[in-house]
């Protein structure tokens, strides 16, 4: 539930590159030299598994508050058998999932105490654009989020743990029997049709056996 209000997703990833390799490849990525702009991420590592990443740049949006960076990503690096599992948290500034519940908050409360505007008109188009502004200003944190997180697993090259690319849906039929007999031979037909291949098997049984 808190996850949901501060608009923070928590995603696993699995790579078959080593510990090593990982830790390299990101390294790189956020150490590409001031001057350099293949990669927009920037970060640090916080310890030998542990890292952190926000935006290197981002064109129109500056915040000015206790965070300053549009959103931020937190990573850890564990090692597996074949491979590593990279857990991960994303979330965006604290201001705008603040914002988001704050001001539809203070606008109701502006109307409410206005009488809808029956007492003070302005009060009524304060409290309006309060309510638009938090409805807006929420999904933009959540886009600026989901940003910084597309752009984590496209340098990386990372699919997010247990994502499976499924082949297309097929019905299977139910077996049907189908018996006949031809003199002293029982001919028995099992017809089974899944994803699109038939496949016959004909079992021939003595006519005493039968």
């Amino acid at each position: 539930m808190i996850d949901k209000l501060l608009n923070i997703e928590r995603i696993n990833y699995k790579s078959n590159s080593s510990s090593q390799d990982f830790k390299r490849n990101l390294n790189n990525i956020l150490n590409q030299g001031t001057f350099k702009f293949k990669y927009n991420l920037a970060g640090k590592f916080i310890n030998d598994n542990e890292f952190k990443i926000i935006d290197k740049w981002t064109i129109g949006v500056y915040i000015r508050s206790f965070e300053n960076d549009p959103a931020y990503l937190r990573g850890k690096i564990i090692e597996k058998e074949n491979g590593i599992t990279v857990k991960v948290s994303v979330r965006p500034n604290s201001i705008f999932p603040l914002f988001g519940f704050l001001f539809p908050i203070l606008g109701l409360f502006a109307i409410f105490t206005t009488g809808f505007g029956q007492e003070n008109n302005e009060g009524l188009f304060v409290g309006l654009f309060f309510i638009v502004f938090g409805i807006i200003i929420f999904p933009i944190g959540r886009l600026l989020r989901n940003r910084l997180r597309n752009k984590f697993e496209q340098y990386l090259d990372l699919k997010r743990y247990g994502y499976v690319h499924w082949p297309k849906k097929t019905k299977k039929r139910a077996t049907t029997m189908h018996t006949r007999f031809i003199g002293r031979i029982a001919v028995s037909k099992s017809f089974v049709d899944t994803a699109g291949q038939r496949q016959l098997k004909i079992y021939i049984n003595d006519e005493n056996n039968i």
